[in-house]
């Protein structure tokens, strides 16, 4: 998916794409699938923490950065991801 360009210069042309193929999707899956196990055991590990709010605000944050990163059709979306 082409979502428009970011910028177009003369000498550089950068999309914000997204790609989606077999082994992309194999990697959302384990990435997806990780991501649970991990938000559901720190559920129970996490629940005295003062802190627990930001930690999995950021964990949510790293799993939607890791599906960036696997998703990405463009090297400036993969280095944002």
């Amino acid at each position: 998916m082409n979502y428009g360009a970011l910028f177009d210069t003369d000498f550089l042309t950068s999309r914000l794409e997204f790609s989606v193929d077999s082994v992309s999707g194999i990697f959302i899956f384990v990435i997806t699938f990780i991501s649970t196990l991990v938000h559901m055991y720190s559920i129970e590990y996490m629940k005295n923490d003062p802190h627990a709010v930001r930690f999995f605000g950021l964990l949510g944050f790293f799993s939607f950065s890791m599906i960036v990163l696997v998703t990405s059709g463009d090297l400036l979306v993969l280095f944002v991801g």
